[in-house]
């Protein structure tokens, strides 16, 4: 694992608590990423599927509102056998946030007479 030492003053400042849902952006001098966006899942063992889609929901609409082009995920360690599960979950949070059906909205062309 990393270690981002923007991350730890951000943590030791308690502005940044981890709960569920809970986003923080950090802004490192140096590194590849000019900016990191903290996510938090809450309690360890409260960590559902149904959580980490919700989770990456947040995450998305906050790199969204950043304008955002990619995102890179650095997932944290999970059992063996919810890994899979997890992975999905991810996928689907973010997919799903990003989905915007428009098939129904009106043309803005105007149809001629």
């Amino acid at each position: 694992s990393h270690s981002i030492p923007a991350a730890s003053h951000l943590l030791s400042s308690g502005d940044f608590k981890g709960k569920r849902g809970e986003v923080a952006f950090l802004y490192p001098a140096e590194g590849k990423e000019p900016r990191i966006l903290m996510l938090g899942l809450g309690e360890k063992d409260a960590v559902s599927a149904e959580s980490l889609r919700r989770a990456m929901a947040s995450a998305m609409k906050a790199a969204q509102a950043k304008r955002a082009k990619t995102i890179h995920v650095a997932m944290p360690k999970f059992s063996q056998s919810f890994t899979n599960e997890a992975l999905v979950s991810i996928v689907e949070g973010a997919l799903l946030t990003n989905y915007s059906f428009d098939q129904l909205k009106g043309d803005t062309r105007k149809a001629s007479p």
